[in-house]
């Protein structure tokens, strides 16, 4: 499978330099393209954050008053969304402003020295903005998996009820644990698949954890009960965000139903 890459808005009221950028970069990143400040919001709502946008000034060339591209720049700064700022009218005011609104660069589209616009420079700081960009949206932290109330010197036993659960925690401990990333100021959704060939899964094989804004998710719980002994592997397949990540495994010895009137036995 593969892992999805880092997106990319771009908001440009002109067709040729939509086109311009998303060739340029769908190469490496998922490009969303439109064409003004309200198609921008609607994509902001319907997508995963962005990485990086880059953002014309002037969304409407015939009104010259128009900056709606600085409009956006709060809203996307809130979702660490890094802004590249372009235009073809550029003033010192409007850098100053597109600076303090807190945008990543500003690049001329028709430079002053009469050059045509640096397609080279562009993908450099596209790159440079995106990590960043990478390093503010998501932070790591490990999927641990347990047996509840299993020690290690106690093994599994056919036909009784186990709980698993799957925990987020800071560091992976003792146990079976996947490092991944998560995003550092929404929500996260983890599907998760539970893959056994000897034992029962209840409530289901399939899935959905979610992780809350702040990362502190209650622990995901299903009951296992094997159904034979012997080493069994339980393999736990993520995705997060949508993203596939690394699977999970955990292996657990198994015995053989202990009859409880003679526990020796």
């Amino acid at each position: 499978m593969t892992e999805k890459r880092p997106a990319v808005l771009i908001v440009d009221d002109q067709p040729n330099w939509r086109e311009l950028f998303s060739d340029l970069l769908e190469d490496r990143y998922d490009v969303t393209s439109v064409g003004s400040y309200e198609e921008a919001l609607k994509a902001l709502e319907r997508e995963s954050p962005f990485c990086v946008a880059v953002v014309d000034i002037r969304l409407n060339d015939e009104d010259r008053a128009s900056e709606d591209g600085l409009r956006l720049l709060e809203r996307l700064k809130e979702q660490g969304t890094n802004s590249i700022i372009v235009t073809g009218y550029p003033t010192i005011e409007t850098v100053k402003k597109a600076l303090r609104l807190g945008a990543f660069e500003y690049l001329e589209k028709y430079p002053e020295d009469g050059m045509s616009f640096d397609t080279g420079r562009f993908r450099k700081i596209i790159h440079e903005a995106v990590d960043d960009a990478m390093l503010k949206q998501w932070r790591e932290a490990y999927v641990v998996a347990r047996f509840e109330g299993v020690t290690p010197d106690k093994p599994l036993e056919v036909g009784q009820h186990y709980t698993l659960s799957l925990s987020l925690e800071d560091s992976p401990g003792e146990n079976s644990s996947l490092m991944i990333e998560i995003y550092r100021s929404r929500e996260s959704i983890m599907e998760v698949t539970i893959d056994v060939s000897s034992m029962k899964v209840q409530p289901g094989e399939y899935r959905r954890w979610t992780i809350p804004a702040d990362g502190h998710a209650e622990p995901l719980r299903t009951t296992l009960i094997p159904q034979k002994p012997g080493t069994q592997r339980v393999i736990i397949y993520l995705k997060v965000n949508g993203r596939p990540v690394p699977s999970l495994e955990k292996k657990s010895e198994v015995i053989a139903a202990i009859t409880r009137d003679n526990p020796e036995v």
